[in-house]
């Protein structure tokens, strides 16, 4: 009995839990659970999505999943406020914020977030909005925001530095902004494009999630095939991680530093999405973004922080 009450109370507040690991349920829990967002989404909230979409702006291919721009391609002035934000944490020798792993160190808090509005501002911007709502087809979601610092371990390659695709929605995007020269040496993110991927994950029966790490022995196939991101400081990958096989933070030599952003559908994996309906008391437990926005007194393209018809007025 308690394991089905747990059952059901799972099935509630994380149904995408059930459906993430194969090809064939993810498709089904994705297209059912857009169907209903569709239904319930606010005209005020299409027309945004529809405004964003029809801006100019870079494309990301889809055979290859991913798009390098140079610096400065993207909002230049605040990708070196957001550069400076990210130098003066870095040069303040901060200890991480968390360290579920070794090799790969966050040092941002909310409260960076908070007193830097830059960093929203950049990840709210038309430009970079208009690059991933294109590319998703349907309303981004600013999920994650965080200084990624990699540094050199000992042993065997684990978790994240192994090829693996990342389950939280058939289709997302990550930013990785240098906030230093990534070289060869210094741990640069390597990933197979996303037609070679599919492949492989379709020949191989691939599912998502713990066992989705794959051992260097099973990987010939995406060596033959991987391409190593290197650049200049201010440089920025946008990738695919849900359909891109990719790895990194292998440091020989020195540190890499990453500005990150993560940006999923309202449909993903990671919550209930049906929950963006409820008050704003409910949905701010759900979209963290909107409280820090609030503090930062950011006014900008709210819906990507999950402001939905039932919390205008947020701000």
């Amino acid at each position: 009995m308690n394991k089905l009450i747990l059952n059901l109370k799972k099935l509630v507040l994380d149904p995408g839990g059930f459906f993430y690991k194969t090809k064939r349920k993810r498709i089904f829990y994705k297209n059912t659970m857009q169907s209903i967002i569709n239904i319930l989404k606010s005209k005020s909230k299409k027309n945004w999505l529809q405004s964003i979409k029809t801006l100019p702006s870079f494309c990301i291919d889809d055979k290859k999943g991913y798009l390098v721009l140079p610096p400065n391609a993207l909002s230049a002035k605040l990708s070196e406020q957001v550069d400076e934000v990210c130098n003066e944490i870095i040069n303040s020798g901060r200890k991480p914020t968390k360290r579920s792993k070794d090799f790969l160190l966050q040092l941002l808090t909310d409260k960076d977030i908070e007193e830097n509005p830059s960093l929203l501002n950049f990840a709210l911007s038309d430009e970079l909005l208009s690059i991933v709502s294109k590319y998703l087809v349907s309303q981004p979601i600013l999920m994650s925001m965080k200084l990624m610092k990699s540094v050199r371990t000992e042993g065997d390659k684990t978790s994240s530095q192994l090829f693996h695709c990342d389950y939280d929605d058939t289709k997302q995007v990550a930013v990785f902004l240098n906030i230093k020269d990534v070289t060869l040496k210094n741990g640069p993110l390597t990933l197979v494009p996303a037609d070679v991927s599919e492949k492989f994950k379709n020949d191989h029966g691939y599912q998502y999630g713990k066992y989705g790490h794959l051992p260097s022995n099973h990987v010939i196939e995406l060596n033959q095939n991987k391409e190593e991101i290197i650049g200049p400081k201010g440089q920025v990958l946008l990738l695919d991680t849900s359909n891109v096989f990719h790895c990194g933070s292998i440091v020989e030599q020195g540190e890499r530093y990453i500005f990150y952003l993560q940006y999923t559908t309202e449909s993903n994996f990671l919550y209930n999405p049906l929950f963006a309906f409820l008050p704003t008391r409910f949905v701010s437990k759900f979209y963290p973004f909107l409280d820090i926005a609030k503090k930062a007194k950011i006014t900008k393209n709210l819906y990507a922080l999950g402001r939905n018809l039932s919390n205008e007025q947020i701000i």
